[in-house]
């Protein structure tokens, strides 16, 4: 498969730092009590940009505003209805003008030019659709179309050239999902930024209209009755849950390799879509892939030692690892409860940051998110800022950059790119202590077992026989060798 080089739709880089020559999202973010579902408010929207100029009150710039406007063509700032429209008085003189009006309609999610699926932002794809030039059910079987020529097809015949693995299942009911989004919009407008998105979900959140696998073909038949806290929100917010992504199994790895739907000892392994012949990363590799193959809009992870990091960073991405209590881990399988979190990966900061908008929220069900109560933005999307890198100080570990020469030119184009907009990028040669901190274990080892006893008399289905460490590892629905990626029992 060829892909071009990543168009980067970035409003701003508050959520940036530099990892190898990938930009990742891994902010110590703490949250509040938003309810899982995104209204009309500058949470569903684009803040500030698209919202500052708003006249009719509903946070976002729309064919109503125009309209306002245009009636007040002249009005001054000593008429007495210039409250009305002050706030669009954009060039701060007083009048309302034409330019106020065209510089308005700049600041519309709308566009009715040509629109082209690869490499499309969730900006892209409202302006599109609201504009009428395409729709959610289009959007959702063109994913699907390149799902069905791609995923399972070796396009790289060079060497080691294999196909991508990146999704263990797609949902047959995606299509209905995307028909009811352009009812919603139809009806109502743009209610959320992820009205009609279609979404890849890794394959160890539950989803009450695919199984849940959790990569292991031991529990292929694992259909629970509920979703997962977050997939709820998502749902809430209108996106579209198209997939879902390939991971190692039970998130146990780095590389993505998967049991799910294969015959008994046998796995398959995903593969980077821009040389297929390596790993993706893992353990949310399926889903990196993925996104990066413009197999999904946006998609989620979870992420204990690395694993949203990992393949957000191998396929030039921009993933959020949120800090634990953050996102509920509530109808996701565990692998460590104390370092599990889930969060998306994408192709943009500003598709990440609303993504992570509908997936906040005190969850009872998850009490370590009651911390977050009173501290969450109304939106992440208000710190887009593109001066946000000014006066940060970002380090990096030379010893991480390496040797090979076209790996030492990108890292430094990446750098170059960091301080002139503004940051300090400090080199930072690597301590025994330092080096010490990255040779210790995760832990997860030690929590797997009793987190998934928990997992399992909660929320997997009655009809699955492997209810435990020790039946999993036995049922021979495992890949080979499971000693040697799972833990012992």
């Amino acid at each position: 498969m060829t892909t071009r080089r990543r168009r980067t739709t970035v409003a701003g880089a508050a959520l940036l730092a530099l990892v190898g020559t990938a930009v990742v999202a891994t902010p110590s973010l703490v949250a509040n009590a938003a309810p899982a579902a995104v209204d009309a408010s500058p949470a569903a929207m684009l803040a500030p940009y698209y919202t500052a100029l708003d006249l009719t009150g509903d946070d976002q710039v729309t064919q109503a505003d125009l309209t306002v406007l245009s009636d007040h063509l002249g009005t001054t700032s000593t008429d007495p209805d210039w409250s009305t429209v002050s706030a669009a008085d954009a060039d701060g003189n007083g009048t309302i003008t034409l330019a106020d009006v065209a510089g308005l309609s700049q600041r519309m999610i709308y566009d009715d030019g040509p629109f082209q699926l690869v490499e499309a932002s969730t900006l892209d794809m409202q302006a599109a659709m609201n504009a009428g030039v395409t729709t959610s059910a289009e959007i959702t079987q063109d994913y699907l179309d390149r799902i069905a020529a791609y995923d399972r097809t070796t396009t790289d015949t060079g060497t080691g050239g294999r196909p991508l693995n990146s999704i263990v299942t797609t949902n047959a009911g995606a299509l209905a999902a995307a028909k009811a989004a352009d009812a919603e919009r139809a009806a109502h407008g743009m209610t959320s930024m992820l009205l009609g998105v279609p979404i890849a979900l890794k394959d160890n959140y539950d989803t009450k209209d695919m199984p849940t696998t959790g990569g292991c073909g031991c529990w292929d038949d694992n259909q629970t009755d509920t979703d997962a806290a977050m997939v709820t929100g998502l749902r809430n917010a209108g996106a579209v849950v198209l997939a879902k992504a390939s991971l190692d199994e039970f998130a146990y790895g780095f590389v993505s390799e998967f049991s799910s739907n294969q015959p008994a000892g046998s796995s398959l392994l995903v593969a980077s879509p821009y040389v297929t012949s390596q790993t993706a990363g893992g353990s949310s590799g399926g889903t990196g892939a993925a996104v990066s193959a413009n197999l999904a809009g946006i998609g989620f992870g979870t992420d204990t030692g690395g694993s949203i990091r990992i393949p957000s960073s191998y396929n030039q991405l921009v993933g959020i690892r949120p800090t634990v209590g953050l996102t509920s881990r509530d109808g996701i399988i565990p692998l460590a409860l104390s370092q599990d979190t889930g969060g998306p990966l994408a192709r943009s900061v500003t598709d990440a940051a609303v993504a992570l908008d509908a997936v906040t929220g005190v969850d009872a069900a998850d009490p370590v998110t009651e911390g977050q109560t009173g501290k969450v933005p109304t939106s992440y999307t208000q710190f887009l800022d593109p001066t946000a890198l000014r006066g940060k100080r970002i380090g990096y570990v030379t010893s991480m950059v390496g040797t090979n020469r076209t790996t030492a030119r990108l890292f430094a184009q990446a750098q170059a790119t960091l301080e002139a907009q503004g940051a300090t990028v400090v080199p930072i040669t690597a301590t025994p202590e330092f080096n010490r901190v990255l040779s210790e274990g995760s832990g997860s080892t030690n929590e797997f077992k009793h987190d998934l006893d928990q997992y399992v008399a909660k929320h997997l289905d009655p009809d699955v026989t492997a209810r435990s460490l020790q039946g999993i590892l036995a049922s021979g629905g495992v890949r080979a060798e499971p000693e040697e990626h799972l833990p012992a029992a």
